[in-house]
């Protein structure tokens, strides 16, 4: 496994010389995090605007884009209390987490 993730972070290492835009770094980003952290399939990253509005600006698949939506929709979840708090939230066991009521019964 140690292998795969050499292999990635060498490959982003080198992808990060060539120019390219925000949009096009973030995907390289979600790419390279979902080869180099086995067991996350869903990844995304989001920011938030001068007005304290979420987006999503990369993900490696549709369901991120639909959790991250009813997550901004609620603004409650995972991902709304890292941007809110710029801190790491762990939910490894997500259908039992009391932290999110609204979140975990829309989405499971």
């Amino acid at each position: 496994m140690s292998d795969v993730i050499d292999s990635a972070i060498a490959a982003a290492a080198e992808s990060a010389d060539e120019p390219r835009g925000v949009e096009e770094t973030l995907a390289t980003i979600v790419e390279t995090a979902k080869v180099s952290l086995p067991g996350f399939e869903h990844i995304g990253v989001s920011t938030v605007d001068a007005d304290g509005n979420p987006r999503t600006r990369s993900a490696s698949s549709g369901l991120v884009l639909e959790l991250d939506a009813l997550q901004y929709g609620l603004w409650e979840g995972p991902c709304v209390d890292t941007l809110k708090d710029a801190s790491v939230v762990e939910a490894p066991h997500i259908q039992k987490d009391a932290r999110w009521p609204r979140f975990v019964a829309a989405a499971t």
